[in-house]
């Protein structure tokens, strides 16, 4: 047995090679069971990692959740009263858009670190996407031919089934996926949003594009990890949330590059169990 380098104790990453026959099939069987281990044990070091963090929001929101709310009142008295000044009411408003960021970023904390646990019910996810769209990107911008217009097509499948979900989870999920699609495009665009059933698995598809900045090839890889971010007041827990939540609705999310220019989220969620409930046959959007 030849080893590769010097092998330390607890080292799963300890690899047997150059062995053929049945000591081959042996050192494969050992390979497997080390990188099985080893992902165990990665696994229970970010469930220990997470307990951490739940703990750290959680403090850190009964701590700062209370003085902030007292701030932000006392700001928005001052900045109601007659006598200041509109270079002062400017300022006041400034900090106010200021702790209110504080307070998006520890309730997205608290949601990342201690999930709400999914209260199941049989949904239309077409309802709950197209709703979230409708209330979250804006159709045109105060000048309609202006180039900052972003265009919005729905191309919904008008047969696709009902699926068990939480419509307060599942539509936080989609939230964060059309924000981030909004803010790819500061200059514009087209937003496509698209839901399909694929005939053979009976799984759920929705894709989210843009055609905004997109995503390189080194990003795409860390941009569901929890606070990474190439925004610069970003909090890099939106897309963490999203994937987190549609997990938790035992489905996977992915990104990849749209041939348009910019960037398609594709999201992937089981159907209800048991008896089909097809939804009514409304017109595709778009």
């Amino acid at each position: 047995m030849r080893a590769t380098k010097k092998l330390k104790s607890g080292d799963l990453s300890y690899r047997v090679r150059g062995l053929s026959d049945e000591f081959g099939e042996m050192a494969t069987a050992f390979n497997e069971m080390a990188a099985a281990l080893h992902q165990q044990v990665h696994q229970m070091q970010r469930a220990e990692q997470m307990t951490m963090v739940g703990e750290l929001a959680a403090g850190l929101a009964h701590e700062i959740k209370n003085p902030l709310a007292g701030i932000k009142g006392a700001m928005q008295v001052l900045q109601d009263a007659a006598r200041i000044t509109e270079e002062e009411r400017a300022i006041l408003s400034q900090a106010i858009h200021e702790v209110q960021r504080v307070e998006a970023l520890l309730k997205n904390m608290l949601d990342f670190a201690k999930p709400p646990k999914p209260q199941l019910i049989t949904v239309n996810i077409n309802d709950i996407l197209g709703a979230t769209v409708d209330t979250s990107i804006p159709y045109t911008s105060p000048a309609p031919e202006s180039p900052k217009t972003i265009r919005v097509v729905k191309r919904f499948d008008p047969h696709l089934p009902m699926i068990m979900a939480d419509p307060l989870v599942i539509q936080q999920a989609f939230l964060n996926l059309l924000m981030n699609a909004r803010q790819a495009m500061p200059a514009g665009g087209t937003l496509t949003v698209m839901t399909f059933e694929d005939a053979l698995t009976g799984e759920i598809h929705i894709e989210i594009a843009d055609t905004g900045v997109g995503i390189s090839g080194a990003i795409k890889e860390k941009i569901f990890q929890p606070f990474f971010t190439t925004k610069h007041k970003g909090t890099g827990l939106g897309l963490a949330i999203s994937k987190q939540f549609i997990e938790m609705h035992g489905g996977v999310i992915s990104a990849a590059e749209n041939p348009a220019g910019g960037t398609i989220f594709r999201i992937i969620l089981p159907r209800a169990q048991g008896k089909e409930t097809p939804l009514p046959n409304k017109r595709l959007e778009g």
